[in-house]
């Protein structure tokens, strides 16, 4: 029978213990408050951002291409949408985008942002992300990774020889200003380059003086694979990581919130990826924000654009913004992404688990069994082990590890606990220890 061993029961359990909880907090009221913010209210710090991102390259793409067989097959790629884009709100607001920021819910999710301008969220996800750029936001093709890549070679790399160049430091100004003024570069090198500018130069930026991606340069040699490449999931990723709190890391970021906090209270933050699609989010979610921006107002996207160039205006100040945060008139407007907030939850609440009979059998056969402590499940093991598990422990204090249970800790973390009550034994020590971490994830005996 399934329950006969011991471990079949404990590892059983451990299945049926999330749908418990869901279940259990299914049951539950919501409450409305919403969860903590990084700063007070009305204490925001005022600062600036280096954006990297150069928005204006779209610009500059329609013109220099425009009435050509490349711009065609662009508008009609992944890529396409991006020219609709109001022009008048697509030159980079640093002010707005720190608002945004500073005014972020402190949220477990790692990949939504939650801001609350005036008394309402907003929320910023990767599907609002994809419905304001138009951009594939799909899963990564198998063996893909967003790791960086060792570009010291690059101008030793075939690719790169036949559609940048021999030079090594290439930016995406030297792109910008070949596709410019060659005259006589043939058309499908017009459009790789094209390409490489929209993504490093528009949707990737990491530098300040931004470069093609020796990746992106090999990628790009199979055009239509490259147009199918869910580039909005990528510079989403890229965007969101520098504009919310890290992941907790022994040693190295032991207190994400006070982290973020300090960043934002610079001068100056370095900022990533897209950010213009928060602004632009900004000004969908407050239309009324639209009134910061010092020009007559106009439909006209960038596809609609004569010249090169967006337009150009003095950037919002910080006093316009926070002025229009007081109106009372300024609402956000509705949207059915913004959900009642207890948890930090970045989703709507998902449907309720119905236990099939299956479950529901073996949970009564499970609710029959006798109970015992959690780490009398342990198999004994020689001394001589032990022994090796006192001396690793303190020699790699830093080592860091995620059970199957997604619980966290360190090698220092087991040292912190048994150093109190001065344990003799490593034996009795790794029992202990044991019986903690199980307690951590379930809080009761396991029923076996």
């Amino acid at each position: 029978m399934f329950f006969s061993n011991p471990e079949n029961r404990f590892v059983f359990f451990l299945n049926l213990f999330p749908r418990f909880i869901q279940a259990t907090t299914n049951r539950t009221t919501v409450s409305h408050r919403l969860p903590p913010r990084l700063f007070a209210t009305d204490r925001f710090p005022s600062g600036r951002h280096n954006i990297y991102s150069k928005p204006e390259l779209l610009a500059f793409i329609r013109h220099v291409l425009r009435d050509t067989e490349e711009f065609k097959y662009i508008r009609s790629s992944c890529f396409g949408k991006l020219f609709d884009l109001p022009a008048r709100q697509c030159p980079s607001s640093g002010k707005l985008i720190h608002a945004m920021l500073t005014r972020q819910l402190v949220c477990g999710d790692k990949h939504t942002l939650w801001s609350v301008f005036g008394s309402d969220p907003i929320k910023f996800g990767l599907q609002k992300f994809g419905t304001i750029t138009g951009l594939p936001c799909g899963a990564f093709p198998v063996g893909y990774t967003l790791d960086k890549e060792d570009q010291s070679t690059a101008n030793k790399d075939s690719d790169w020889i036949k559609l940048i160049g021999k030079k090594r430091f290439t930016t995406i100004a030297d792109l910008r200003h070949k596709l410019e003024t060659d005259r006589h570069m043939p058309g499908r090198k017009k459009l790789q380059l094209a390409l490489i500018i929209i993504v490093d130069g528009v949707l990737i930026a990491h530098q300040q003086t931004p470069r093609p991606t020796l990746k992106y340069v090999r990628m790009v040699q199979d055009v239509d694979a490259f147009c199918s490449h869910p580039w909005g999931r990528e510079s989403f990723i890229k965007t969101i990581d520098c504009m919310k709190p890290q992941k907790f890391v022994p040693l190295k970021c032991e207190d994400p919130i006070g982290a973020m906090v300090q960043l934002l209270k610079q001068e100056s933050l370095r900022l990533i990826g897209f950010p213009l699609a928060l602004q632009l989010l900004s000004y969908q979610a407050v239309p009324k924000l639209q009134s910061t921006v010092p020009i007559p107002y106009d439909s006209r996207t960038i596809m609609d654009l004569d010249g090169p160039n967006l337009p150009f205006y003095p950037a919002p100040s910080a006093i316009d913004i926070i002025r229009v945060e007081a109106d009372p008139d300024a609402q956000p407007t509705d949207d059915s992404d913004i959900v009642s907030l207890s948890d930090g939850s970045p989703v709507p609440e998902t449907p309720k688990h119905i236990p099939s009979m299956e479950e529901d059998h073996l949970a009564k056969q499970l609710l029959g069994c006798k109970t015992v402590p959690a780490p009398d499940l342990l198999s004994p093991l020689p001394q001589i082990e032990w022994d090796l598990f006192e001396k690793i422990i303190p020699k790699f204090s830093a080592a860091f590890h995620i059970t199957p249970s997604k619980l966290d800790f360190s090698n220092n973390f087991l040292l912190q606990l048994a150093r109190p009550m001065n344990w003799t034994t490593t034996y009795v020590q790794f029992h202990h220890i044991s019986f903690h971490i199980y307690e951590m994830q379930l809080t009761f005996t396991v029923v076996t």
